[in-house]
């Protein structure tokens, strides 16, 4: 059983259809994007943040095949972190990450804590997302417990644009 394991393995990759997953790289494209409260306020008990529109990462014109947040604790390993006041690793808890089709259905939520990857051994939370509209993409508050609005949500999403 090994070996035909091992055998479709290195078939595949042969084939070009695995190539092999790290912690750094798992998609050509790389978007940076945040959220900031200070436009919002503080956030209430259940307010969705909604992201800025951005075509490139829109379900017609790529898949987003990774997503992690960005916390106080590896906001240092950027260059040009934003200007507000990330979340700690424990305020990640009271917030969700929601995608959205075109529809305003949900196609995919995760909490925060999911994203990051000081809880993934280093590693990107892959996904697969075909069907979103990043505008209807957002945040949701779960718990407002220390939260200000001198804060905000800063993701960096892994895509692949269609074409490449």
């Amino acid at each position: 059983m090994e070996n035909q394991a091992r055998q479709v393995l290195d078939n595949g990759r042969n084939a070009g259809l695995i190539k092999q997953f790290d912690k750094y790289a798992i998609a050509p494209r790389i978007e940076s994007v945040y959220v900031s409260f200070a436009q919002f306020g503080v956030p209430s008990l259940g307010t969705d943040l909604y992201f800025s529109p951005n075509p490139k990462l829109d379900g017609q014109n790529s898949i987003i095949v990774g997503i992690s947040v960005v916390d106080t604790t590896t906001t240092s390993a950027f260059p040009n972190p934003p200007a507000t006041d990330g979340l700690s690793t424990a305020d990640l808890a009271k917030f969700m990450f929601v995608a959205s089709n075109n529809m305003r259905e949900q196609i995919f939520s995760v909490p925060l804590p999911i994203l990051s990857k000081a809880g993934n051994d280093g590693k990107i939370c892959q996904v697969f997302l075909t069907e979103q509209i990043w505008q209807n993409c957002y945040i949701e508050c779960v718990n407002t417990s220390g939260i200000t609005s001198t804060m905000g949500v800063w993701l960096n999403v892994y895509y692949i644009p269609y074409g490449e």
